[in-house]
């Protein structure tokens, strides 16, 4: 702290604190610059100028952050439930407690969330709108096909169903599987010019497929949460990340 004249100066909390902060704020502008250009380099690739295409990827983003508390109802399941209920009894004046199983049912939804999943599978719709004008379509789609197998597979096997938590599965898993295989692909084919999107796409698809869709289809009838959201956490789900961690991890390999 330093007195000069009527002004006192002074840290308002610890210099390690600040220096955190200091690099809190930068990784986070660099991680967002890093989304912002692989995107935009993405769309370029596929014949986008790089206004427009950072244009998608900064709607991508705002859009997945502000939707993300926005879930939609696409099935309803009525299951059946168990409640312990505690009854008394008098005998002799004296109360006495009698648990009573009731049976009764409840409803389950389940959801798809806008920003988690919805917004990454129209950007990879937009992807495959546009790889499908290209003349060497038909080997990209044989490539982003077999990359979304790989992806499926592999997510499908390392999910977990975790009660009170939801489908668990290591964040960094299948955008490292998704670039792998998408190089591997893409190289044998001939299309490694466009691994950026291959890559994206067959991470979300693949995450889509092999973690959620497959796992609900297998565990529906296991599971007690009165919601089940595909994508529900947003910008940090799994389908989300792997499509934007693709990007970024295919980007550096190519």
């Amino acid at each position: 702290m330093r007195r000069v004249g009527r002004i006192i100066l002074r840290m308002p909390f610890h210099p390690f604190v600040l220096i955190l902060l200091v690099f809190t704020g930068f990784f986070t502008f660099y991680w967002v610059a890093l989304i912002l250009g692989a995107v935009t380099t993405a769309f370029r690739i596929l014949g986008l100028t790089a206004t427009q295409g950072l244009m998608i990827a900064t709607g991508m983003l705002f859009f997945s952050i502000i939707l993300s508390a926005v879930d939609v109802v696409v099935y309803r399941v009525e299951k059946p439930f168990s409640e312990l209920e505690m009854e008394f009894t008098t005998v002799f004046g004296i109360p006495y407690p009698v648990p009573r199983l009731r049976l009764t049912t409840k409803e389950m939804l389940v959801t798809v969330n806008v920003g988690g999943a919805i917004i990454p599978l129209a950007i990879s719709a937009s992807m495959i709108y546009l790889l499908s004008l290209k003349p060497d379509a038909a080997p990209t789609f044989a490539a982003m096909l077999l990359t979304t197998m790989v992806v499926t597979l592999v997510s499908y096997y390392f999910s977990r169903i975790v009660p009170g938590v939801g489908i668990v599965l290591p964040a960094f898993l299948p955008p490292m599987v998704s670039g792998l295989a998408t190089v591997a692909f893409t190289g044998v084919l001939g299309v490694l010019k466009y691994a950026l999107p291959v890559a994206y796409v067959g991470a979300v698809l693949g995450t889509l497929i092999g973690a959620d869709l497959l796992n609900l289809a297998k565990y529906l009838d296991r599971l007690e949460a009165p919601l089940v959201s595909i994508g529900g956490a947003g910008t940090f789900d799994g389908i989300y990340l792997s499509g934007i961690i693709a990007l970024v991890f295919t980007l550096f390999l190519t």
